[in-house]
């Protein structure tokens, strides 16, 4: 009878060790979950794509516009990240596959086609990213509700100025600096 007891210690105990992860998987609901994993990949993509602009484009404005968006979003996504790990969910750390081979396929261009492709990129992005920041503003975490409630009127700033950057270029006239 003395094993009946152990085996109850036992199970206890290894209850008691798994408890901090289970209470980490409860605080992320799953709406939490989505948006970090969206917020994060488009973070990431609009950074890797950005990166290869500011290299690689003959503009002088698109390059200054790429570097605005790699500091703005490596910023957005370590404050993320901090916040993903208080919830014990660890954010994407690279681009998703669409925006790698949007990346390859930016790497073969230059000039004109090279900023046409990326500024539509980054309306596609900005875009998307609008829709994902105003679905944060309605998670389950306050803080990442907060996050979402800061970001999207930076997130709104940039498809504003990346719209105008597009129109300029369709209308094949040099940028008016940022």
């Amino acid at each position: 009878m003395k094993t009946a007891p152990l085996a109850a210690v036992c199970a206890l105990a290894a209850s008691i060790c798994l408890l901090p992860a289970a209470a980490y998987a409860d605080m992320a609901s799953q709406s939490d979950r989505q948006f970090i994993r969206a917020a994060g990949y488009g973070g990431n993509d609009e950074i890797a794509l950005s990166k290869v602009a500011a290299v690689r484009s003959n503009d002088p404005n698109v390059r200054m516009f790429a570097r605005r968006m790699i500091r703005q979003h490596s910023e957005a996504g370590a404050e993320l990240a901090q916040i993903a790990k208080s919830l014990g969910v660890t954010p994407p750390a690279v681009p998703d596959a669409k925006h790698r081979m949007m990346k390859a396929q930016l790497e073969r261009l230059g000039g004109r086609a090279f900023n046409m492709t990326y500024i539509n990129d980054m309306v596609a992005d900005h875009t998307a990213a609008n829709n994902v920041f105003q679905m944060g503003t309605t998670v389950t975490n306050s803080d990442l509700r907060s996050f979402a409630d800061s970001t999207l009127p930076v997130v709104q700033n940039h498809l504003k100025m990346a719209a105008e950057m597009q129109q300029e270029l369709k209308q094949g006239g040099r940028m008016a600096a940022m």
